[in-house]
């Protein structure tokens, strides 16, 4: 089976469906609304295939050995244009803003995703941690992208750290100026039990992601996930870990 949080459920199971009638592999598609119950059936070799988020993705295979990230979902990068399977984040503010550069924004209401998000909270928290010391009280967390711009651009919030995907949005294209920018953030992974397939099957799903084009209608496609990008992701959240101790545990 192939399992997902319930918010990616129409794109991958049409995924899935394609796997499946490409291969003699058998796939169903399950979506979760319980994220915890989700996580618990992962590391309970419960789901043979998973969606994961890059955070999620360490925290897990940090977790159970039978875990490996299988593929990387590729995106086109906002700044360079070029497919890639990393994405980034910008700290942005609304044109008329007073705010010119990173070192004026203190004491102000400032927009974070929420805590899981690793572009629009967990990497800017420790890039600018010295800031935003003892500013608790004017921080805020949204759970989506879309509540962070609506924030912004309603003058709730004076800042926002958020994905650079957004940018491309109606609700901020052209509106809104960057004062920095921050790129490496592995994207979201497909995270396979090894414990489940034998390997002439992985590689079959392997060489089926790769070679995926029709059904792949929000990203650019998918590459194998390597070592270069699991480490990108092990260096930023095992800082988050140390730092955030009670935001890393399952």
């Amino acid at each position: 089976a192939i399992s997902l949080s319930k918010h990616y459920d129409k794109r991958f199971c049409k995924i899935a469906k394609s796997i499946q009638l490409h291969t003699d592999i058998r796939l169903s598609c399950h979506s979760y609304s319980n994220q915890k119950r989700y996580m618990r059936d992962i590391l309970n070799n419960k789901i043979d295939l998973a969606y994961v988020s890059p955070f999620l993705a360490y925290n897990l295979m940090q977790r159970n050995p039978n875990l490996r990230s299988l593929v990387t979902v590729k995106e086109v990068d906002i700044i360079t244009g070029t497919d890639s399977p990393y994405y980034g984040g910008v700290i942005i503010v609304r044109k008329n803003s007073p705010f010119h550069n990173l070192m004026q924004l203190k004491n102000i209401k400032f927009g974070f995703s929420f805590h899981g998000s690793t572009s629009g909270y967990i990497l800017p928290t420790l890039l600018f941690s010295k800031q935003l010391k003892n500013q608790n009280d004017q921080l805020l967390s949204f759970s989506q992208n879309l509540q962070q711009a609506k924030a912004l651009m309603s003058g709730k919030v004076s800042a926002i750290a958020i994905w650079s995907g957004m940018l491309k949005k109606k609700i901020l294209k052209d509106k809104v100026r960057i004062l920095g920018s921050y790129q490496g953030v592995p994207n979201h992974q497909i995270l396979i039990n090894t414990k489940l397939f034998s390997q002439k099957e992985q590689e079959k799903l392997l060489s089926e992601f790769i070679s995926m084009k029709d059904h792949v209608t929000h990203y650019a496609g998918f590459t194998p996930s390597s070592s270069s990008i699991s480490q990108a992701g092990r260096d930023i959240f095992k800082n988050y870990c140390h730092m955030n101790p009670k935001e890393c545990r399952l």
